[in-house]
């Protein structure tokens, strides 16, 4: 089942690139079918790799995020709904890989990545990296709290599982979401391939995680 794992991830990456460059090209519906597949592919890697309960929840989470993201395109009269339902989708699957990363850290203090998660959601308010309406200023900084929290936890696991590949993970998730807050909103990028590094990061991410249950040095 490990190759069958490793295949579907990296079938994911190559989907979720591709929805990426889709969205640069602005074909939309092409972008949803790929982003669906790519983000369902993760998914079952995950399963095919054994992976553990909160592993899988995260995945599916993540799933239903990329989903509810990615139809406001085609739902504009749902655009906020759909968008606030993802960033709710994003945050329980990043609190579910809290979950399933706090235990293998040294210290559950490591969890204070939220602070610097917040640090970020200040810099967003005061518009030096971009300015996101004020209305949705809640749901984002409790959305950086909750993903620096997991970035912290992402280095604590690192270091306790003695492999920088967690670690890496963490990381890609913060760069991805960086870039997609810089792009969307407005005094961010809005031109060339960015949408396809936001993929990448993503993708990159998830898949790592997703095959976890086969390079963690210990059980998940």
């Amino acid at each position: 089942m490990a190759h069958l794992a490793a295949a579907l991830a990296g079938l994911s990456l190559a989907l979720g690139v591709g929805a990426g460059w889709m969205q640069y090209r602005r074909f939309w519906r092409g972008r949803l079918g790929l982003k669906g597949a790519a983000s369902l592919c993760f998914c079952l890697a995950a399963l095919a790799a054994g992976g553990p309960p909160a592993l899988l929840w995260a995945l599916a989470l993540g799933f239903a995020g990329d989903v509810l993201l990615a139809l406001p395109r085609l739902l504009p009269a749902a655009r906020r709904p759909l968008f606030l339902g993802g960033v709710a989708s994003f945050a329980l699957g990043h609190g579910a890989y809290l979950a399933l990363l706090l235990p293998l850290a040294p210290s559950p203090l490591f969890a204070l990545g939220c602070l610097p998660g917040l640090g970020l959601a200040a810099a967003l308010v005061r518009g030096r990296w971009c300015a996101p309406p004020a209305s949705l200023l809640p749901w984002l900084m409790g959305y950086a709290a909750v993903l620096g929290a997991m970035g912290g936890a992402a280095l604590g696991a690192a270091v306790g599982q003695n492999t920088p590949l967690f670690a890496l993970a963490g990381l890609s998730f913060l760069v991805s979401d960086g870039l997609l807050a810089r792009k969307n909103f407005p005094g961010g990028a809005r031109v060339g391939l960015l949408p396809v590094w936001v993929a990448l990061f993503y993708y990159a991410a998830q898949n790592l995680l997703a095959l976890s249950p086969l390079w963690a040095p210990g059980p998940l």
